[in-house]
């Protein structure tokens, strides 16, 4: 190994022979010292990356001594590359989670299920007190996080693959029924929205009329919206871009979360109002939704409002912008729209939270007309 001074920083480079052409190269790594703890350092980075480059030809059966740190680092490094930044986002923030939750100096071939499971549930039911929900999320991260460590060849298994936790009991009603608002708590949050802040209301109902997701409402602009020989519809082809962002770097993606999003919607004799609603005001500013000053609606902003809403009108659900597309799913399912033109509609390949909304309904309404089932 040889150090060449950079003016502040040091380089390591150390020769090796590469596997593929026989052809002697270098690697190298910068460090902001010169000491022998550095150089230390240095040599173990070197080393790792080489026997990783000699992996790739040679088999071997584990590169090993890899901190927890290291695989987060990397598999953030790699994941950056191939997603949307809000996505990346919130992996960043479930990998903060995770080495806050462990010492990031623990090697990975040392981690056991054990271990995992324990992470999980201390979360659950630690000061931290996470959702389900987020919790299974989580467990999903640290299934693929390790399956990345699997193929960098630092592990030849993976110990989160089976997971069994222990979540948190539902507590109160079914936690299905929680996932969207009855006709009344509608009206009543509706009818609050419109006599706080039109803005808001107006974006809430659309909401629940169409069952799009917020991001892709916002992304809306006037020219999606079209009169077709069928009838009014929205096309809606991106979604707005914003974590992460300054307010005035936020933007319209070309896809949608999924690729099952990209669609055209039906729109309602209602929805087509609350377009009308918005294009004056909205006309030449681009997006369809906007403040008063024409910038993008903050999700954030907007969640606030509706929990400070569902508090004062004693709404004892879980209350945000997302909870009036999961309605909109259970008026077509209490109404008999097939399970596939409801997924169609609002852009779902396949979703479990829909199909439990869609049994969840239809199951309730075929208990209060049981008279029905004489008809059989």
């Amino acid at each position: 190994m040889y150090i060449v001074d950079l003016g502040g920083k040091y380089k390591y480079c150390e020769r090796y022979r590469d596997p593929l052409t026989n052809k002697r190269k270098i690697t190298s790594v910068t460090l902001a010292k010169n000491t022998k703890q550095a150089q230390h350092q240095a040599q173990m980075l070197l080393q790792a990356k080489i026997t990783k480059i000699m992996s790739q030809v040679k088999h071997i059966e584990t590169i090993p001594g890899i901190t927890l740190q290291r695989l987060v680092e990397d598999h953030l490094a790699n994941y950056r590359k191939r997603v949307r930044p809000s996505t990346y986002a919130n992996v960043e923030m479930m990998s903060r989670s995770l080495i806050k939750s462990l010492d990031g100096e623990a090697l990975i071939e040392k981690i056991t299920p054990l271990i995992l499971t324990r992470t999980i549930e201390e979360m659950i039911y630690g000061p931290r007190q996470i959702s389900n929900a987020y919790a299974a999320k989580f467990k999903i991260y640290l299934h693929q996080l390790f399956a990345f460590a699997i193929k960098e060849s630092y592990l030849d298994h993976n110990p989160a693959a089976n997971l069994t936790v222990a979540y948190r009991p539902s507590a109160g009603a079914s936690s299905t029924h929680n996932k969207f608002l009855e006709t009344n708590e509608l009206n009543r949050l509706l009818k609050y929205a419109y006599a706080h802040n039109h803005t808001y209301a107006v974006l809430c109902e659309w909401l629940y009329q169409t069952g799009m997701r917020c991001g892709e409402a916002l992304a809306l602009g006037v020219d999606d919206i079209e009169k077709t020989p069928d009838g009014w519809v929205a096309h809606v082809n991106g979604t707005l871009e914003y974590t992460g962002l300054k307010v005035a770097a936020w933007h319209k993606t070309n896809q949608t979360k999924t690729p099952a999003g990209m669609r055209d919607v039906a729109l309602s004799k209602r929805a087509v109002e609350l377009y009308r609603d918005r294009y004056d005001y909205a006309e030449g500013h681009g997006y369809l939704f906007t403040t008063s000053h024409h910038t993008p609606i903050q999700i954030s902003a907007l969640n606030t409002f509706l929990r400070t809403a569902a508090k004062r009108l004693e709404i004892n659900k879980p209350v945000s912008s997302h909870i009036f597309r999961h309605t909109h799913i259970s008026k077509l399912a209490a109404l008999g729209v097939p399970m596939y033109v409801i997924q169609q509609r609002v852009g779902h390949s396949n979703s479990r939270v829909t199909q439990e909304i869609y049994t969840h309904v239809t199951h309730e309404v075929l208990v209060k007309n049981r008279a029905q089932l004489e008809n059989l």
